[in-house]
C-alpha cells in the first residue's frame, strides 16, 4: 500500500490530517506508532493561536469545530515538536499559515512575508514537505510563492468555498504548488442546544466549521476535479471514515487520503482499524497495489463524458433473494411504490420501477444491484 508523494515515500496512503489531534509532537508520533504513513502538524503561524472554547462538538456524521490554528508558538515548533515528530519514522508534513492579532483583533491575512518566515523555519526543523491553506486564487500565489523559498515540496491545500476545485488547483500549480490536498471543513454552520438555546461553539460569533462524513462527496468530486486539470499528486481530506471511503478518493484519482475526524472520533488507533479495512477490500478484489485501481472512477466518467453516455429508460434492480434478509428498508423508501415481500423477499414491479436506484443505496447485504 506505499505511496510516494513529491518523491517522498509513505509505507502507506493514511495521513494524519492537521486538526485538534495533530496538536503536538506527542500526537504526530502516537499516529505514526499507530500506523500513519505521515503525519500533518497543526497549523504553525507567527502568533500562537487564543481559542475560545468549547470548541469543538458532535453533530450527525461528523464534528463541528471552531479551531484556530496552534496554540503552540512559533518557537516551540521549530525548536522541539517537528525534532521530536521525526522520531515517529514517518514523513512530517508542516501546515503553516495562521493568522496575528492586531490591535488584540484577529487577522487572517497573512502574509508572504511571514509565511517565507514559517517556512524557512519548519525547513530548518526537519520537516519534509510544507502544507499551505490557500483558498483564494486572488491571494494564493503570493504566499505559494513565499512558501516555495524553504526549498520544500509545497502542498496547496484547498477548499470549495466560492471557486470550483479545478480552478484553484490550476492557480495553484501555476504559482508552483507541488502537489494538493482537498478539502478543508465546510462552513459557516451553527448548532444549538435545545435546551437552553446556547450555542455549543464558545467564539463570540457562535458558529463554527463542519467536517466529517458529509463531505465526503464533495471531497470526491474536487479530487476528481483537481486530478483531472492539474496532474499534481492529490490527497483527499474530508469524510475519511472508513476503508471504503479511502478507495473511493483513490478511485477517484487520489495518490493518498488524510484523516481528521475519524482520528478525533475514534483516536490514533484508528489508522490500524482503516488500514486493515483497505488491504481486506484488495485481498477481496484481488488488486495487488494501489495504482491497480487509483483513479478508476475517474476513467468512467471520462468515459462517460467524451461518449455523452446517459440512460433514460429504467434499469431495475435485479434482487439476490440469497442475500436479502426481509429488513424492508428498500419497501419503504420506494419513492414510486415499486417493491413488495413476497414469500420475506424483496422483489420488484418492473411496470412501477423508475430505475432511480435510491434502493440498491439502501441495501445492507448488497442484495440489489442495477446496472447502468
Amino acid at each position: 500500500m506505499s505511496v510516494e508523494i513529491c518523491g517522498i515515500h509513505l509505507k502507506n496512503p493514511f495521513i494524519l490530517a492537521s486538526g485538534p489531534r495533530a496538536k503536538d509532537s506527542k500526537d504526530l508520533l502516537r499516529a505514526a506508532e499507530c500506523g500513519a504513513g505521515a503525519v500533518v502538524t497543526k497549523t504553525i503561524g507567527p502568533e500562537a493561536a487564543i481559542v475560545p472554547r468549547p470548541c469543538i462538538t458532535r453533530t450527525l456524521g461528523g464534528v463541528i469545530n471552531n479551531e484556530l490554528w496552534s496554540d503552540l508558538d512559533y518557537d516551540s515548533w521549530i525548536n522541539k515538536e517537528i525534532k521530536e515528530a521525526k522520531k515517529g519514522g514517518v514523513p512530517v508534513i508542516a501546515s503553516i499559515g495562521g493568522a496575528r492579532y492586531i490591535n488584540g483583533k484577529l487577522s487572517y491575512d497573512s502574509t508572504p512575508e511571514d509565511i517565507e518566515i514559517v517556512a524557512k523555519g519548519v525547513a530548518a526543523a526537519g520537516a519534509d514537505m510544507v502544507e499551505l491553506p490557500a483558498y483564494d486564487p486572488r491571494t494564493m500565489i503570493p504566499l505559494l510563492k513565499a512558501a516555495k523559498k524553504a526549498g520544500l515540496p509545497v502542498i496547496a491545500k484547498l477548499s470549495m468555498i466560492t471557486f470550483e476545485p479545478d480552478d484553484l488547483g490550476i492557480a495553484a500549480k501555476k504559482a508552483g504548488a507541488d502537489a494538493i490536498s482537498f478539502m478543508d471543513t465546510m462552513g459557516n454552520v451553527y448548532k444549538f442546544d435545545i435546551n437552553t438555546g446556547k450555542t455549543f461553539m464558545g467564539s463570540h460569533t457562535s458558529y463554527g466549521r463542519m467536517g466529517g462524513a458529509s463531505l465526503k462527496p464533495f471531497m470526491v468530486y474536487g479530487v476528481a476535479k483537481l486530478v483531472r486539470a492539474t496532474g499534481l499528486p492529490v490527497m483527499g481530506i474530508g469524510g475519511i471514515m472508513s476503508g471504503e471511503d479511502a478507495v473511493e478518493a483513490i478511485m477517484a484519482g487520489a495518490q493518498a487520503v488524510q484523516l481528521c475526524t475519524a482520528i478525533i472520533l475514534n483516536g490514533h488507533e484508528f489508522f490500524g482499524t482503516i488500514g486493515n479495512q483497505m488491504e481486506a477490500f484488495m485481498r477481496k478484489k484481488g488488486y495487488g497495489k494501489l495504482a491497480d485501481f487509483r483513479g478508476l472512477a475517474l476513467r468512467n466518467v471520462i468515459e462517460r463524458e467524451e461518449k455523452g453516455h446517459e440512460i433514460f429508460e429504467p434499469q431495475n434492480p435485479k434482487i439476490d433473494k440469497d442475500k436479502c434478509i426481509s429488513c424492508g428498508l428498500c419497501i419503504m423508501a420506494c419513492p414510486w411504490g415499486a417493491l413488495y415481500f413476497v414469500e420475506k423477499k424483496a422483489t420488484v414491479n418492473t411496470d412501477l420501477c423508475y430505475g432511480c436506484s435510491l434502493c440498491t443505496s439502501l441495501c445492507p447485504t448488497k442484495a440489489m444491484t442495477i446496472d447502468y
